[in-house]
């Protein structure tokens, strides 16, 4: 895209990187007490990770033309613009035609229930 603000959000995620191999590393030496410093290294490092991807983020966006009054949800100036063309539109669920909701939850609940019995107990079969 040629947006230099894209290194930014990638040296943003290195704290974020970091932060996993910390819980890694805790983790493969079992837990040991002697490694407790790391659970305070993998929480500095999450904060300073999701801070830095939120400010790389932003300064992304606004490189883009984003800006804060673009989060306003009551901003009457693109409603008063087209008022007909919001009442005019059919809601996106209803552009899919059988997309009802609760046949897909329940097969989201059967499918999910079935895959966590083959992940426990897929291995004694």
């Amino acid at each position: 895209s040629g947006n230099e603000r894209w290194k930014g959000l990638t040296w943003g995620m290195l704290p974020l990187h970091a932060s996993g191999v910390a819980a890694c590393t805790y983790h493969f030496f079992y837990n040991s007490p002697d490694l407790s410093f790391l659970v305070l290294l993998q929480a500095a490092l999450t904060l300073a990770g999701n801070t830095t991807c939120a400010v790389a983020a932003a300064r992304l966006a606004s490189s883009n033309g984003w800006s804060p009054s673009m989060l306003n949800p009551f901003d009457q100036s693109s409603a008063a613009a087209s008022p007909s063309a919001a009442a005019s539109d059919p809601p996106a669920a209803a552009a899919i035609p059988g997309a009802a909701a609760a046949p897909n939850a329940a097969k989201l609940v059967v499918l999910t229930a079935l895959a966590s019995y083959g992940v426990k107990y897929g291995e004694l079969l």
